[in-house]
């Protein structure tokens, strides 16, 4: 027994001498031979298996194509009475298809009597989530530049002036068809302003319909009221004024109230002729608000703080300060530009610009490839600006509090509008009169 112990202590010693041993140190791992040609040729086709299959995953999954290939059936259930629940699930679809496919707004507008079908299920369906589904399609719809002189054509502008109008209307269907509208009016007044006779005969119909009060409704709104929508109003009221005879005769039909906006427009635009700066300014306000600039401005501005506090937190002289904080600045700016104001809108063109599989799958295959050499580049940028993210949060950071601030459009949700319906909705159907 003792001998047992007396080993037992000997091994618990020895381990831990072990332990309190400095560790060896490991053995040089061995170079790694360079890829061959059948290497690389392996690598990248198995890079190029997992982008084709990622591509098919996207292509099953993109839903222009449902909304697409399944158009006559959506285009049979709108047009004729149907269940709510396949009415409802055919309008979801297609509003979550329209804002991918052009192809798919022109068969809107194309097919006789969906445009005006939409607006009537706006207003009328028995769900409310259909009415929903309904507005937001035509809202997509009417994005579509080509759209503007077939719908005004068929008269489609009196039925959104009177939606808009109209308090028994749920909330969030007249802030998509004041949007719709808006669409409408502001691609008139810019046509119009271009000298298309076409365009404004358009704007004389449209301001004949009572478009400015309907647009003025939605704007007295706070919760409907958006941008946009003011916009296409002050352009349509300034458009109408600086018109011809026949703009004249027009405005001459207008209410009183509608006579008013007009004139206020047209005050305001003498004013700003007046001022010497004034084109300089909208030209300013035209590129960085309307063209997006705004935001690469701020990157840049974030770039360029950021980049100087990191170079004087690491106690460089200041002119390695300067020099770190413009390159980051440039690095910060650039960067946003190439890839959210070139890459990015380019993909969401092709996107729209392609209607069939085999062309989703390629143009999904291709951009998953080129991620490998985007990372690549991402490397190099890296190695020129290594705190570009940095920057690029703050810029981000002040971008968006810019942004509430000024209570822009992007950061206004349509949830609380989603809601009230619901809930008034809900409300009706309780007090109805199989209520008890």
């Amino acid at each position: 027994m003792f001998r047992a112990a007396l080993r037992w202590g000997v091994r618990g010693l020895a381990q831990v001498a072990r332990r309190a041993a400095p560790a060896a140190e490991p053995a040089a791992a061995p170079a790694a031979a360079p890829l061959t040609w059948r290497g690389r040729a392996a690598y990248t086709a198995a890079y190029a298996y997992v982008c084709v299959n990622v591509g098919a995953l996207l292509t099953n999954q993109n839903e222009s194509l449902v909304a697409l290939e399944t158009f006559v059936v959506i285009s049979r259930e709108v047009l004729a009475p149907s269940e709510d629940e396949k009415l409802e699930k055919c309008l979801d679809v297609l509003a979550r298809g329209l804002p991918l496919s052009t192809t798919l707004r022109e068969l809107v507008v194309r097919t006789d009597g969906v445009a005006p079908r939409l607006l009537e299920l706006s207003r009328s369906a028995h769900t409310v989530k259909a009415r929903h589904h309904a507005a937001k399609a035509l809202d997509t719809t009417c994005a579509l530049p080509a759209a503007r002189r077939a719908l005004i054509d068929i008269g489609l502008h009196e039925g959104m002036v009177a939606l808009i109008l109209d308090p028994a209307a749920l909330r969030f269907v007249r802030k998509a068809t004041a949007s719709a509208l808006a669409q409408l009016a502001a691609g008139a007044a810019r046509a119009a302003e271009a000298g298309d006779a076409q365009a404004r005969a358009d704007l004389d119909r449209l301001a004949a319909a009572g478009a400015i009060r309907a647009l003025q409704a939605s704007l007295d709104d706070p919760a409907c009221a958006r941008q946009r929508t003011r916009g296409a109003l002050l352009r349509m009221c300034g458009a109408l004024h600086a018109g011809t005879a026949e703009h004249a005769r027009v405005l001459a039909a207008l209410s009183g109230a509608e006579r008013e906006l007009v004139e206020a427009r047209r005050a305001e635009l003498a004013a700003r002729k007046a001022d010497p700066l004034a084109p300089l300014v909208d030209s300013a306000h035209s590129l960085l608000v309307e063209g997006g600039a705004l935001m690469y401005l701020h990157t840049a501005a974030g770039g360029l703080v950021w980049g100087a506090l990191e170079s004087a937190r690491a106690r460089l002289g200041a002119r390695q300060i300067a020099r770190h904080a413009l390159v980051t600045s440039a690095v910060t700016c650039l960067l946003p530009i190439t890839v959210v104001g070139g890459l990015v809108t380019a993909y969401h063109e092709l996107e729209k610009a392609t209607d069939t599989r085999p062309q989703k799958l390629a143009m999904y295959s291709a951009a998953a490839l080129l991620l490998y050499p985007g990372w690549r580049a991402m490397q190099v940028v890296e190695a020129v600006a290594p705190h570009w993210l940095g920057g690029h949060i703050v810029g981000f950071m002040s971008f968006f509090a810019w942004l509430r601030y000024t209570e822009s459009d992007l950061l206004r949700s349509d949830a609380q509008l989603l809601a009230a319906d619901s809930t008034r909705d809900g409300a009706a159907d309780s007090s109805g009169p199989d209520s008890g």
